[in-house]
């Protein structure tokens, strides 16, 4: 059984907030029946990304998004080690060997996938592992970027890394960024890239 859980973010009126990202989580998860009890409970962080813009939207504007979020990437990250320069490698050659995309709505939706600048995404750019953002969006390309899911269809992800056969890439480690998309709605997938041998 499902159940749509509505919410609403709202931003304060204070310009120290404009061109800001904030992150923050929602949190579903079982509660005991009787209270005293003791017991497992399951729950599943549910993240939510957002950018203020950069300048104050006029009074009383509202965007309203479009594009349902109840899709599901799998894995949610990606890594390729030991990369040589200048070859290129498939998702199979990652260690997880798979993307896939799962349309868990009621009904076909469309979906775009493409590689962005890390910088330009949403995502909490905390240095990590010794890792960095990509110079370049298009060390990733991916080979059908937009396609149709009926309900309840998978698809798999196709997608080509290849980081130019240059010095100043010898030895390093990247974070490349595959935004999915449904409408408004979006999700990323993470990609480690680790060019040292």
């Amino acid at each position: 059984e499902w159940v749509y859980a509505p919410f609403t973010v709202k931003i304060p009126d204070d310009k120290k907030l404009l061109g800001r990202k904030f992150q923050a989580y929602l949190f579903p998860h079982t509660v005991s029946e009787e209270t005293g009890k003791v017991g497992i409970g399951i729950g599943l962080k549910t993240k939510l990304l957002f950018t203020v813009n950069d300048t104050p939207e006029e009074a009383g504007v509202k965007k309203v998004l479009k594009g349902k979020i109840n899709f599901l990437t799998e894995p949610e990250m990606l890594n390729f080690k030991n990369v040589r320069l200048g070859e290129s490698y498939s998702v199979r050659d990652s260690q997880e060997g798979m993307l896939m995309i799962k349309n868990q709505a009621d009904g076909k939706l469309k979906y775009t996938v493409q590689s962005i600048d890390v910088k330009k995404s949403l995502l909490q750019l905390k240095k990590s592992h010794d890792y960095e953002p990509a110079p370049d969006a298009s060390f990733l390309s991916v080979k059908e970027p937009e396609f149709e899911l009926n309900a309840g269809e998978v698809k798999p992800v196709a997608f080509t890394l290849r980081v130019p056969k240059e010095r100043r890439y010898r030895n390093k480690k990247f974070l490349a960024v595959l935004e999915v998309s449904q409408g408004d709605a979006k999700k990323y997938v993470r990609v480690y890239v680790d060019t040292s041998r």
